[in-house]
């Protein structure tokens, strides 16, 4: 899973702008990661040992978005 989070480090970490195809609020963003982390650990089959149960996003000190995923 590191070299995922390592790869969106190297990919988007660095930009002062991330470019999306959406409306790039901090719950559409928690959600891109949640959906992103998800689907590399389903191409590395490991979403039966494994899952995201969360992703939290901070925009300031006292202000967040978090996303758990769809209930299935």
């Amino acid at each position: 899973l590191f070299p995922h989070l390592r790869e969106l480090s190297e990919r988007f970490g660095n930009l002062k702008l991330f470019p999306v195809k959406f409306c790039p609020t901090a719950e559409a963003l928690a959600r891109f990661f949640y959906d992103f982390l998800t689907e590399k650990l389903k191409e590395a089959n490991l979403l039966g040992e494994v899952r995201v149960v969360r992703v939290t996003l901070w925009e300031t000190a006292t202000s967040r978005a978090d996303y758990r995923g769809e209930d299935p």
